[in-house]
């Protein structure tokens, strides 16, 4: 970086002016006497624009490294902000490694269990998975019926047809299974009750297993289906049917993404409210 500059004194050079200027005024003596006052003026005059002269070179000066000087901050500037974005992904990087060393020791301890514990493990965690899947909308468990059916063959067929680390393998690739269908969008043809038309085929746009939008292929019913103690419950909501179009057509990909509003409902401590807020939905 380039030292800063001091920029001259202004009232140094006034000091100078001032000074040549009572010349002007003075009685001149000795060899000064010689000269007119023409010729003095004349010198006075020179002196004061080479002072002009000097002085707006240096603010010329001043005014360069001034700019460069702002311009070695901003670069400082960015470069404090690249290297708080790379702090920042190396932490949470660092939080991802312990979080999986975490998750890899559990599953080295679990390893090292005792059979008979782990065998407890085991069955209470496909019973639990099982609890998930079994929670589904019928168009969402069937891409899982083979799955879900060895599963509930290891847990509940003949002991000795699975060994321990084959039924450890099935609960981790049927919980991979159920994740995947849980945390995605799902759009399927499914035949409903829908009041006064009767059973008919709608399309239903599902957000993982947590709600689930249906309209007719005339559009004019809509509404929502949502997941209770009892199952899934419908409820007719006519005035979302242009809203749920929209929503699956963007699924489709026949329009551009959008955001979407459409209710969800709230739960709370394992319970539905009746409430409903507006969430906006890709």
């Amino acid at each position: 970086m380039t030292a800063r500059r001091q920029r001259p004194d202004r009232s140094v050079l006034l000091a100078t002016i001032a000074s040549i200027l009572c010349l002007v005024v003075a009685p001149s003596v000795g060899a000064d006497e010689k000269k007119t006052d023409v010729e003095t003026l004349q010198a006075l005059v020179r002196e004061w624009i080479n002072l002009q002269g000097q002085l707006q070179e240096e603010e010329t000066r001043w005014q360069e490294q001034k700019a460069h000087l702002e311009m070695t901050l901003t670069l400082l500037r960015k470069e404090k902000a690249s290297l708080d974005q790379a702090i920042a992904s190396a932490n949470k990087k660092r939080d991802e490694s312990r979080s999986e060393r975490e998750r890899l020791s559990r599953e080295i301890a679990a390893a090292k269990a005792p059979p008979a514990q782990m065998d407890k493990a085991i069955q209470e965690q496909g019973r639990r998975l099982l609890a998930v899947h079994d929670a589904l909308p019928a168009p969402l468990r069937k891409p899982l019926s083979g799955a879900s059916t060895r599963v509930r063959a290891a847990l509940f067929g003949k002991k000795g047809d699975w060994t321990l680390p084959e039924r450890l393998q099935l609960m981790v690739a049927f919980a991979a299974d159920l994740d995947r269908v849980l945390g995605a969008v799902h759009l399927v043809k499914q035949v409903l009750d829908v009041g006064d038309s009767g059973a008919r085929e709608v399309d239903v746009l599902y957000l993982g297993g947590a709600v689930g939008y249906y309209i007719s292929p005339d559009g004019r019913e809509s509404g929502l289906l949502t997941r209770g103690g009892k199952g899934w419950t419908r409820t007719a909501r006519n005035e979302l049917a242009p809203a749920v179009r929209r929503a699956i057509a963007v699924f489709r990909k026949e329009r551009p993404a959008a955001l979407v509003d459409l209710p969800v409902e709230v739960r709370t401590a394992g319970n539905v409210s009746h409430d409903t807020k507006s969430e906006k939905r890709p």
